[in-house]
């Protein structure tokens, strides 16, 4: 939601659209940190590794 605040005019439409589609949201980013984690795994991420995992959708999840 801090986010929604660097949209000048359309910061209240921002939060409102975030709020009403936080479990898809959430749901993406737990798919996408899935794959970054399993590409980690077979180290083939490209050479950055990705750490996140749990603790990054529990501080999403609580927000």
């Amino acid at each position: 939601l801090k986010g929604c605040n660097n949209a000048e005019n359309f910061v209240q439409k921002c939060k409102r659209f975030i709020i009403q589609n936080a479990p898809i949201i959430m749901e993406h980013i737990k798919k996408f940190l899935e794959k970054k984690d399993f590409c980690n795994s077979i180290h083939v991420c490209g050479g950055k590794t990705f750490h996140a995992g749990a603790q990054v959708l529990r501080s999403l999840s609580s927000a």
